[in-house]
């Protein structure tokens, strides 16, 4: 492949943004990939966004776990308080259960995406 500015030069890489082939003297490494003189700006834009994208991703577990106890005390409280109630309080002890299996849901969700965080 040769440099899409100098054909006749063949190229060192390809740039991140535009996809064309550059030689040395068109070729601006900037640590996180190589772009051509005039993508500099696009290209160290998708880095930030891949890593803010990152950095939500390996948050998101914290939260899910947040999610998860807050959940189980709601739907402990849920369950108490519709039996403390008595016959009226069933569909407090029906809602206390169903926020118990969205904790449940939102651990192993939550411990799922700490494993694939993990394994790279």
């Amino acid at each position: 492949m040769n440099c899409f500015y100098h054909p006749q030069v063949s190229a060192v890489g390809i740039c991140k943004y535009c996809q064309k082939g550059l030689c040395a003297e068109c070729a601006v490494d900037l640590g996180h990939g190589m772009a051509c003189k005039h993508h500099q700006a696009e290209v160290n834009e998708l880095y930030d966004i891949h890593f803010m994208n990152k950095q939500s991703a390996q948050n998101m577990s914290r939260v899910y776990k947040q999610s998860s106890v807050a959940m189980s005390f709601m739907g402990i409280a849920g369950v108490i308080g519709g039996l403390v109630i008595g016959r009226t309080g069933l569909i407090l002890v029906a809602i206390g259960i169903g926020c118990i299996f969205l904790a449940i849901a939102f651990s192993i969700y939550g411990n799922r995406m700490n494993r694939e965080k993990n394994k790279k």
